[in-house]
């Protein structure tokens, strides 16, 4: 039983994180994109997704996989890397550093907070 509600915890914190990343890329980017002015906020709003997609993939390497920083950094950027390579060669897009730092930026808070993660046993 015990197993089972820390799965379900684990599978909260990603399925918020995947709300957060449906709502950001169908309802609040394009809203900003076309009508605020701030830059910064556009900025912000432009690496979200980078930022909860390496957020959760982290979470998951650092309960399940690996305890080490090192490990965790690695194997949870290798999934951006990959991302932005691929839509550098095959999408027409622009190769995005800041994507990458948003995706290290998580990797951080995770292993900041996976002490609370790891005593919670998610």
């Amino acid at each position: 039983m015990k197993n089972f509600f820390k799965n379900t915890k684990l599978l909260l914190l990603i399925a918020i994180c995947l709300l957060f990343y449906v709502l950001n890329n169908v309802y609040i980017r394009p809203y900003v994109y076309d009508s605020v002015e701030n830059r910064a906020i556009v900025f912000l709003v432009g690496v979200l997704p980078n930022f909860l997609g390496t957020l959760m993939f982290g979470a998951y390497v650092r309960c399940f996989v690996t305890k080490s920083f090192v490990k965790t950094f690695v194997i949870s950027m290798s999934l951006p890397i990959f991302m932005e390579v691929e839509r550098y060669f095959y999408g027409n897009h622009n190769f995005d550093f800041y994507d990458l730092i948003a995706s290290a930026i998580a990797v951080v808070v995770i292993f900041i907070s996976s002490n609370h993660l790891i005593k919670a046993r998610l």
